[in-house]
């Protein structure tokens, strides 16, 4: 894509910006801020030529130093590009945040699976590699990438990236519980159930969960159910294990049981992982043909976790699903 003038001015503020280094000294500008949640209001109604511009006007606030607002607006304005068409004014904003910040793993994951989307693949697994470098103990990004590379074609390349994730050898309940969700993914569900008994008993609850997944696939579905049932009702209970039990309940098409979980896990006092709660319960409502609720939840998300671009995709298509004779 060849860039206009306008589109070359957006790319030159993202430099200017980024430049800078150090935190802040003051509080963020008001209008800044003002002009920032203006442009995520426009992303969610589909107005990303807008929002580009309401991105750029809050940047101009940000002064001197690079401060966290100013970076999670050139986050929301790559966002704004790629929903727009503007791949390359996209890839131009993520390399300047990887400029500014080299050591950042969700700026190289982010702008890997926009080349992916290019379908400039070499460099994709290029950035998932450094991603992987950045946080070789994040087992969730081992399989964020998987999911994406089996999606785009790529079974091979997926498969090494979870290969690469089983070559941790660390001896934690999260490294155990992170290896029983690889062994899980390929099947291969004795040596899940190995590991995730190791994780139980160094005191995971979320394991036992997983425990139950193994069990379930391997015709044990009465042992499954009982142990779901038991931590969805025990004192033990937590927002990751019901989190994990909404999500076994998606897989198997208990759409209606999965809401319940996701709402009880967002009903505790204590929630840990409120994010991905709040996201899984979005594609439950979808599921259901929920979609004003969905919408109401996705724009819900956006307001405590702006930087989220699968969520600001997912608003506008349930906008148009929600106003629509549906």
């Amino acid at each position: 894509m060849t860039f206009n003038k306008t589109l070359k001015a957006t790319a030159a503020i993202s430099a200017a910006v980024l430049i800078f280094t150090g935190c802040s000294l003051t509080e963020p500008d008001p209008e800044m801020i003002s002009a920032k949640e203006q442009g995520i209001s426009q992303m969610t109604e589909g107005n990303y030529a807008g929002a580009i511009d309401s991105f750029n006007a809050a940047l101009s606030h940000s002064g001197l130093f690079v401060t966290p607002d100013a970076v999670d607006t050139n986050y929301y304005k790559a966002a704004a590009m790629y929903l727009s068409g503007d791949n390359e004014g996209a890839l131009a904003t993520y390399t300047h945040l990887i400029e500014y910040d080299k050591k950042n793993p969700d700026a190289y994951f982010l702008r890997g699976t926009l080349y992916l989307d290019m379908q400039d693949a070499e460099s994709a697994l290029s950035d998932y590699r450094t991603s992987i470098d950045l946080s070789p103990e994040d087992y969730e990004r081992y399989i964020e990438i998987y999911e994406n590379l089996k999606a785009a074609g790529m079974p091979d390349q997926a498969m090494d990236f979870l290969n690469l994730a089983l070559e941790q050898n660390g001896s934690s309940s999260d490294d155990y519980v992170g290896r029983g969700r690889i062994y899980i993914l390929l099947n291969q569900y004795q040596a899940a159930e190995k590991v995730l008994n190791n994780a139980v008993e160094e005191g995971s609850a979320v394991a036992k969960i997983y425990l139950a997944q193994v069990y379930d696939a391997t015709g044990e579905s009465d042992k499954a159910n009982e142990l779901l049932e038991e931590y969805a009702s025990s004192a033990e209970v937590s927002s990751e294990t019901l989190y994990v039990l909404g999500n076994i309940r998606m897989e198997s098409g208990d759409y209606a049981g999965a809401l319940n979980a996701y709402d009880q896990a967002l009903a505790l006092p204590v929630i840990t992982n409120e994010k991905d709660i709040m996201k899984n319960r979005i594609t439950a409502l979808e599921y259901t043909a929920q979609w004003e609720a969905a919408y109401s939840a996705a724009t819900e998300l956006l307001e405590k976790y702006p930087n989220e671009q699968d969520v600001i995709r997912e608003a506008t298509f349930l906008r148009s699903r929600a106003e629509g004779p549906y």
